[in-house]
């Protein structure tokens, strides 16, 4: 950020930011989202209704979700794929996480002092392999935490016999079936619903919560790392509900690999907003180029983009209706906070 006269100006801090939407009084109700990583790792905080406040006072229900504190993460063998961040991640450790929360709950008027039987992180969600479930990162957490982690990485965490909970997270496709049946059972609060949705496209796996919190209204986040194709089956039964898609979080780029399209960007991205009216498209996955190596990696090649390449786009897709309003574009700064109106 740079000022008229050319200096650079500090971005504002966590809290600053967190008191500034304080400043409004129903932001307190209202979903906070904070960037672990600048990659795909975040922390979510959903208010707690008032009678699911915690023993220790908590305001917010706080989840992270694919930790990743910046050790390299390997796929398989560090010659078939290794990753490392493009830069460091601003919340690289349990402790910096835990202070962000506490920040979080000051600001709206709790003081948390979290411990390792009371901790800060209320559950942990993985949605994926690789950098989406780093063994260094997770083994940081209390053992008392509970971890919804989709099969393949449900299977790893619990041979590690670190956590006491490990739930497993079932397909839902709300094409087929209600998508409260997603909801993965104790110790996941009734009013928060997490599943992995069924997906036929290559490489869009992602996750859905869902929270209905707040009675009037039954919101959903969906979170995708590598993009969502506008036709997934379980997109069009959601469109089908009353749940408002409030936030989409999802990358702008597109990328390939052995020249297969790995990330579906911006373009179908916008198609998917226009259709659910979503007021959020929070950019994701993209800010800090990941550094590759081995036999994937050297086949990787990204394509940046931005919003109006999107909507420019659209414009040419066959069939498509052209984007006149947009959703809100959010860039949460690396370690950043926002506050999802």
């Amino acid at each position: 950020m740079w000022g008229q006269t050319g200096m650079k100006i500090a971005p504002p801090s966590r809290m600053e930011v967190l008191k500034g939407s304080f400043e409004t009084p129903q932001a307190l109700s209202r979903p906070i989202i904070t960037y672990v990583n600048g990659d795909v790792s975040w922390l979510v905080s959903f208010p707690r209704p008032a009678s699911a406040k915690s023993t220790n006072g908590k305001i917010y229900y706080h989840v992270v979700v694919d930790p990743w504190f910046g050790l390299p993460s390997v796929f398989m063998n560090p010659l078939v794929l290794e990753m490392r961040l493009g830069r460091d991640p601003a919340l690289s450790s349990r402790a910096e996480l835990d202070a962000a929360i506490v920040e979080i709950e000051l600001a709206a008027g709790n003081s948390l002092v979290p411990t390792d039987s009371d901790p800060a992180v209320d559950a942990i969600f993985i949605m994926g392999l690789a950098e989406h479930c780093h063994k260094e990162s997770l083994l940081q957490f209390s053992i008392s935490t509970p971890v919804f982690a989709v099969p393949g990485s449900a299977s790893n965490i619990t041979s590690w016999s670190h956590f006491d909970t490990v739930v497993t997270l079932a397909p839902c496709d709300p094409s087929k079936t209600p998508w409260e049946e997603g909801h993965p059972g104790s110790p996941l609060p009734a009013w928060l619903t997490i599943f992995s949705p069924a997906v036929k496209n290559f490489n869009n796996f992602g996750l859905v919560l869902i929270t209905s919190a707040n009675a009037l209204e039954t919101e959903m986040i969906l979170m995708a790392p590598h993009g969502i194709s506008s036709d997934e089956p379980f997109i069009k039964g959601l469109l089908a509900t009353t749940v408002k898609m409030l936030a989409l979080v999802a990358p702008l780029k597109n990328s390939y690999s052995f020249g297969i399209k790995t990330v579906l960007g911006v373009d179908e991205a916008l198609i998917l907003t226009q259709a659910a009216g979503t007021r959020y498209y929070v950019r994701n996955g993209d800010f800090v180029s990941l550094k590759y190596k081995g036999i994937i990696g050297w086949s990787v090649r990204d394509e940046p983009h931005d919003l109006q390449w999107g909507i420019d786009q659209v414009g040419k897709k066959p069939g498509a209706e052209k984007i006149i309003e947009p959703p809100i574009m959010v860039e949460v700064s690396n370690g950043g906070s926002y506050v999802l109106m």
